[in-house]
C-alpha cells in the first residue's frame, strides 16, 4: 500500500524543500562538490579506511578516544565528507565515527534493503572495527530516520541522540489542523515522489521502513533536536499567516514529544538545510551537551 497517509502530510513542504537541496548536492557530484559551487572549502581528510562487513566493505572513519562514541549518520546519498567541520573538533573530546553507507562514496553497494538492515549492517560495521558502545547517534536529514531505527532497536547501546534537520516521515500533526483538503493532497504528491526519490539513490524498501520507524521510540533517551526556521519553509502560498504558526506549534510540539522532557529544540538561525556546514557550531555544542550529560 503507497504511504499517502495523514502522518506523511505533515512534512511535506519542509522534506520537500530538504530532499531538493539534497538531489542539488547529488546533481552537483557530492558534498566536496556542492560546498565549493558555494563559496566553501571541503575540510574533510579521508584518514578512514574499508572494513569487511559480510559480503561488502564499507568506509569507516573513527578518531579520537574515550566514551561515549559519537557515530555520524549521513543525509541522502552523503557520506562520511559531509563531517569535515565536526569530526575533528569532537574528536578531541571523545571518540567519533564517521562513514558511507553502502553504495555511497567508497563502501560497495547493497541489494535493495530497508532501513533496519542498514542501521544493523552499521553496527555490525562498528563492532567489527572494535568500536564499543555507549553511543550517541548523530543523524542528518535522511540520517535521521536511521538513528532513531537504530536508537529503537539498541537503546541499552544509546545514552543519547542528535537529529540535524532530520526528515520525519511518521509526523502526523498536520492532519489535525483542518488545512484545505486540496493543499493536503498536493502535499501528499511531494511526499509519494520524495519516497521515491528516496528508493531510487538510497535503494530502500521505503513503505517498509516507515513502518519499522512508527515501531521505534527514542523515548526517555536524551534527544537534541536542530532544525532550521520553519517560516522559511512553510512558504506555501494557500497557507494564512496563522496556519503557519499553527503547524509550526504543531510541529515542534510533536517533536518534543519524541523524548517527553528529555528534548532540547534549537532553531538553527542563518542556515540552511546542511545545518552541519553553516551552523557547524550549533551541532558541535548539542553533541557535547549529551557527551558531558552521558559522563554525569
Amino acid at each position: 500500500m503507497r504511504l499517502r497517509t495523514a502522518a506523511l502530510l505533515a512534512v511535506a513542504v519542509p522534506v520537500g524543500l530538504a530532499i531538493a537541496l539534497a538531489v542539488d548536492v547529488l546533481r552537483l557530484g557530492g558534498t566536496d562538490a556542492w560546498l565549493a559551487a558555494h563559496g566553501r572549502t571541503p575540510a574533510y581528510e579521508r584518514l578512514g579506511r574499508l572494513v569487511q562487513v559480510g559480503d561488502r566493505r564499507l568506509y569507516l572513519d573513527c578518531r579520537g578516544s574515550g566514551a561515549p562514541t559519537v557515530v555520524l549518520e549521513n543525509g541522502l546519498g552523503s557520506g562520511a565528507e559531509g563531517w569535515g567541520f565536526v569530526l575533528p573538533r569532537i574528536a578531541e573530546r571523545t571518540r567519533i565515527c564517521a562513514y558511507d553507507r553502502a553504495g555511497i562514496g567508497q563502501s560497495e553497494p547493497a541489494p535493495r534493503r530497508t532501513v533496519a538492515d542498514a542501521v544493523e549492517e552499521l553496527r555490525a560495521l562498528l563492532t567489527t572495527a572494535g568500536e564499543r558502545p555507549p553511543y550517541i547517534l548523530v543523524g542528518m536529514s535522511l540520517g535521521g530516520t536511521h538513528v532513531r531505527v537504530l536508537a529503537g532497536r539498541h537503546a541499552d547501546e544509546t545514552v543519547g541522540v542528535v537529529l540535524i534537520d532530520a526528515y520525519l516521515p511518521d509526523a502526523d500533526y498536520a492532519s489535525r489542523l483542518g488545512l484545505d483538503a486540496a493543499t493536503l493532497q498536493d502535499w501528499a504528491r511531494g511526499i509519494d515522489d520524495t519516497s521515491r526519490t528516496i528508493e531510487a539513490v538510497e535503494h530502500l524498501d521505503w513503505e517498509a521502513s516507515v513502518r519499522q520507524l512508527q515501531a521505534s521510540s527514542v523515548a526517555r533517551l536524551p534527544l537534541e533536536v536542530l532544525t532550521v526556521d520553519q517560516h522559511l519553509r512553510f512558504v506555501d502560498p494557500r497557507l494564512s499567516p496563522a496556519d503557519v504558526e499553527r503547524l509550526i506549534d504543531a510541529q515542534q510540539r510533536w517533536i518534543q514529544a519524541l523524548s517527553p522532557g528529555m528534548t532540547r529544540l534549537t532553531i538553527a538561525e542563518r542556515s540552511g538545510h546542511v545545518i552541519q556546514l553553516d551552523r557547524p557550531d550549533l551541532v558541535i555544542q548539542a553533541i557535547e551537551r549529551l557527551v558531558a550529560l552521558s559522563r554525569t
